[in-house]
């Protein structure tokens, strides 16, 4: 592919990108590199002004990555973006049985394919240089409506046919005109909350009874060797529970970053823990904060934007949330020894310094509406979902950002199609197969990912029929006592990605 030629784009109206998240800003990369005109109107105040959270594994969505923006840009993804800068491709997961305390095994990719644990701080950073050297970002701008536009206005080329504009109107009273808008803007997407209605929103817009506590701190090398020497040098899943027939906790940790300035403690590492949602370590003001959570859009209460607030509220909030922390570390604590951890596994959780931020996170979940395709059938149709705009999914096996990055990959791909060709019916075209694709695709990851979430939650016979489940899919020598790497055959679609290929010669 002649990446950045594109000679009939001039000729077109803009994307318009609502949402400065992953799938966003991956599209908007996409179309830049295939000389698509875009913009991206993100909420945030700065690139700086929230928290991005911890880290993200990056597997399957990685080659059609590399496919879509090239091979130069792609090449400095793991050095500039990876948990350890040093060792990019030590990015596999490793499953443990958190009752025993024993490594299952862990799951690495295939030879000549990447896996990657990425910090999110710096993945955010990677993928907004070439946007904001381009000018073609727009901080604290707040997405309320759209409007579909018929103009009558003849093209260049004498066809008559009539033209279809996306005006989006934000909170500020601004509008922007495009040829396509795209709802980027994750769970709680107000684009999508109007192209499929808010009554239909709200109807698949689920609250799962997963619930997660999580928090992160630096630790010292012989800590830091301990995990490694014992699960692995990337990240961490472990089911355990109190009693066979008892509901498992899981347990997730994972390197964040790793700085030797810090002499003392030169690795950030967080973790987490996820449960079915009950009442038994909770007193009446756990249930009320609970309560509070839900109201809050399941954002972790550390990485919520104080952007607007005084400077009292800001110190208001900081006590308020330093005593919430206290109080939820006192239940992972209380949880983690019940349910018979041990190891480094308890000892992560344990040594949590009083002063962390600990968060809680209720996870909600969206199938993408199947309605999607019909409407995508209307000519008139400008309005495309991606990411967790699209698809929401329980965040426990992985692979939400990898189909965040598939979807922005591929639209970008059938918008770049579309654009050289500079017809109307192209972009109708593009839109329709774009659903056709990722609609089927986005709802079986929601539903295995629901079923991720069910397993690693059950009873200890539930948790280990599941990772046998996992060792069949890896490797046929595999058995439940072996600790060896095995493959990892987790993979885009094939024929999808021999689609790029034939689209991309040159990769």
């Amino acid at each position: 592919m002649d990446f950045g030629n594109n000679n009939n784009s001039k000729n077109r109206l803009p994307v318009l990108i609502i949402g400065g998240g992953i799938s966003g800003l991956v599209l908007a990369n996409v179309l830049q590199a295939q000389g698509v005109p875009y913009k991206v109107f993100e909420r945030d105040l700065s690139p700086t002004s929230r928290s991005q959270g911890w880290a993200i594994g990056l597997d399957f969505g990685l080659a059609i990555l590399k496919a879509t923006i090239g091979p130069e840009k792609y090449d400095t993804l793991g050095k500039q973006t990876a948990v350890d800068s040093d060792h990019p491709e030590r990015g596999a997961m490793t499953m443990v049985d958190g009752n025993a305390n024993k490594r299952i095994l862990m799951l690495s990719p295939p030879p000549n394919t990447d896996m990657f644990r990425i910090n999110r701080t710096r993945l955010r950073a990677w993928l907004l240089k070439d946007i904001m050297e381009a000018d073609c970002i727009v901080w604290n701008k707040i997405f309320e409506s759209y409007t579909i536009i018929m103009t009558d206005k003849e093209k260049e080329d004498g066809s008559g046919k009539d033209h279809v504009i996306v005006e989006v109107t934000f909170t500020d009273g601004t509008t922007e005109r495009g040829s396509i808008l795209v709802g980027a803007d994750g769970t709680n997407s107000h684009v999508c909350r109007q192209l499929i209605g808010s009554n239909l929103f709200e109807q698949t817009t689920l609250t799962s009874d997963v619930k997660n506590l999580a928090s992160s701190y630096w630790i010292d090398q012989k800590f830091r060797d301990e995990i490694v020497e014992s699960y692995g040098p990337a990240h961490v899943v472990a089911p355990g529970s109190g009693t066979e027939d008892e509901a498992s906790t899981c347990m997730f940790f994972s390197l964040v970053d790793v700085n030797f300035s810090r002499k003392e403690a030169p690795y950030h590492m967080m973790w987490s823990m996820s449960y079915l949602d009950d009442d038994d370590d909770a007193d009446d003001d756990d249930n009320n904060e609970k309560d509070n959570n839900k109201k809050n859009n399941n954002v972790y209460s550390l990485t919520t934007s104080t952007q607007q607030q005084s400077s009292q509220e800001k110190k208001n909030r900081q006590q308020q949330q330093q005593h919430d922390s206290e109080k939820l570390l006192k239940i992972a604590k209380a949880r983690i020894t019940r349910c018979g951890f041990s190891g480094p596994l308890l000892q992560l959780v344990m040594e949590t310094p009083q002063n962390s931020n600990v968060g809680s996170l209720l996870f909600k979940e969206r199938s993408p509406c199947s309605s999607l395709q019909e409407m995508a059938s209307n000519t008139n149709n400008r309005i495309v979902l991606i990411g967790d705009s699209s698809h929401s999914m329980i965040q426990l096996c992985g692979s939400g950002g990898n189909h965040a990055i598939a979807d922005a990959c591929f639209l970008g791909s059938a918008l770049a199609s579309a654009y050289k060709k500079d017809e109307e019916k192209a972009l109708e075209e593009a839109v329709y197969m774009f659903y056709k694709e990722t609609i089927p695709r986005g709802q079986e990851a929601v539903v295995a990912a629901h079923k991720t979430a069910d397993a690693f939650h059950g009873t200890r016979e539930t948790v280990r029929e599941y990772m046998n489940s996992i060792l069949q899919q890896a490797s046929s020598l595999a058995t439940i006592d072996n600790t060896e790497t095995h493959c990892w055959k987790k993979k885009m679609d094939p024929e999808l990605l021999a689609r790029y290929n034939n689209n991309n010669p040159k990769l």
